[in-house]
This record gives structure tokens, sequence and C-alpha cells, in this order.
């Protein structure tokens, strides 16, 4: 039974290892080739603008309601956090088990969700440069 598209089957060998000679195996597909015409190309960006500029304001209007608050603790230049830092009295400070409190004030009331994180600098990831960094005394 014939499809559309597809040719007639020539004295086809089922032992041989040639693909069959059908319009998909042989890649004879018709297949959709647009023309884009000026007003099609100005159509589809008013479209594509249309659903890109309220995304972006959404996003925008987001990334203005975060508070990012930066704090330093590692000694140098923070004169009330000077307890945290790092170095030789750091060391000892941590192989004694001690704690270090680090406290700041947020200049506006937050709505929840609030998520924290933290920055390292010179920390390594992966196992050769975490290896070539890491301080046994820590």
């Amino acid at each position: 039974m014939m499809k559309d598209g597809d040719a007639p089957e020539r004295n086809y060998d089922p032992t041989s290892k040639r693909p069959r000679d059908t319009a998909l195996r042989q890649q004879r597909m018709v297949a959709w080739h647009p023309i884009l015409d000026p007003a099609w190309v100005i159509c589809g960006f008013f479209i594509l603008g249309a659903i890109m500029v309220p995304t972006g304001w959404k996003l925008r209007t987001e990334s203005n309601r975060m508070l990012e608050l930066t704090q330093v603790y590692d000694g140098t230049g923070n004169v009330n956090n000077s307890q945290c830092a790092i170095g030789s009295d750091a060391n000892k400070m941590f192989k004694n088990n001690e704690t270090c409190l680090i406290s700041f004030t947020i200049p506006e009331d937050v709505d929840p969700p609030i998520y924290i994180h933290y920055e390292i600098t010179n920390f390594y990831q992966n196992q050769r440069k975490y290896v070539e960094s890491r301080d046994a005394d820590q």
C-alpha cells in the first residue's frame, strides 16, 4: 500500500542491506519553505516584543524588590567583627571550638521568603585546587 510521498518499491530484496526506496528513508519528504517577506518579519517581531516586554518588566520589578546586604567578616576594615578575623588568632579560635558572632542591621522591613547566601573567595571546588588551597590548621 502506497502512502503520499512514497515511491513504488522496485524489486525490493529483504536480504539486501540497502534501505527501502521510500520518501522517508531516501529523504525526499515534502518540506515547508517559508517566504519571509518584510510584512511577516515585522509582524513576528511585534508579536515577540509583545511577549518579551512584559516578561522583562516583571523580571526587572522583581529584581528591584530584592535587598542585598554585604557583611565582610574577615577582620579587615571592620572593627565590630574583629573577633572573627582570619589569621593566626582565628585558627586558634577554631581549634578550641569557639564560635564567632556576626551581627548586622537590616535598614528596612523585609517580607518573606528570606534567603541568606554567603560568598567564599579564593576557594576552589575542584579537587586539585582545593588541595592546593587547603589549610590544615582550620
